[in-house]
């Protein structure tokens, strides 16, 4: 029996179980890459990049070829989709020519119009309100670096967060938070407003008990204090609309 279709649009996509699956494999895979090296043999991944990138792209051509597999680029700049044709059309069409899809583009929207019709599954590698692929890279770094590899020792663990609020890495760092058992905390300037964050919570109620999630003001609240394990810092640009790297 085949199995279900299934599509990461967000980190909640995945059930904590799920998470601490997905985990203990990459840490396998990672120890041991020769054990895998046709763990995909003559699949193939096409990748949509609205969005400019160097390291996804990189990671995921490689890793489809050390893994037996093919990656393929595709700049959606030149292309006609969401134009001559509709992302439900491009998921559609895409099925019949690859084994999975992988998008990096800028809005929802179209996340989802790739997977209405699609037949094969679709990874979300960036839209504007999730961040998955970024999610399952943190944890893993968080489980090797601060629990020696113990995926299921995540829970507890204080993750600070400081930048731009309001995005993708943020409304994803809650969710894995929320669904892991780490007590996240954001740091934020005024324009993260309490609506927003209202309406995170409200989507993530059920995982209230597990994680803390709210927001405070002030980078040194973030960086300095011994309870906090872990602390993620991003750029303003977000609200800022350019790249400036806080001074230390």
């Amino acid at each position: 029996m085949a199995a279900a279709l299934r599509h990461v649009t967000k980190i909640s996509s995945l059930s904590p179980k799920e998470i601490a699956g997905v985990l203990r494999l990459a840490i396998e895979m990672k120890a041991r890459p020769r054990d895998y090296w046709d763990a995909l043999k003559r699949k193939t991944l096409l990748m949509l990049f609205e969005k400019p990138s160097l390291r996804t792209r990189v990671s995921l051509e490689a890793g489809m070829t050390s893994l037996g597999g093919h990656g393929i680029a595709y700049m959606t700049g030149d292309s006609p989709i969401g134009e001559k044709e509709t992302y439900e059309d491009t998921g559609a069409v895409l099925s019949r020519m690859a084994d999975a899809v992988t998008a990096r583009v800028k809005s929802r929207d179209q996340i989802e119009g790739l997977a209405a019709w699609s037949t094969i599954p679709i990874i979300n590698a960036l839209d504007d309100l999730a961040h998955p692929m970024q999610m399952l890279a943190d944890l893993q770094t968080i489980a090797e670096h601060k629990r020696g590899g113990d995926v299921d020792s995540l829970k507890g663990v204080s993750l600070a967060f400081s930048g731009d609020c309001q995005n993708n890495v943020t409304y994803d760092l809650m969710r894995a938070g929320a669904l892991c058992g780490l007590a996240t905390q954001l740091f934020h300037n005024a324009a993260l407003t309490a609506g927003r964050l209202a309406e995170q919570r409200r989507s993530h109620g059920t995982f209230e008990a597990m994680a803390r999630c709210f927001a405070e003001h002030g980078l040194k609240a973030a960086v300095l204090g011994a309870q906090y394990r872990v602390g993620v810092i991003a750029l303003w640009t977000g609200i800022l609309g350019v790249a400036e790297p806080f001074r230390r």
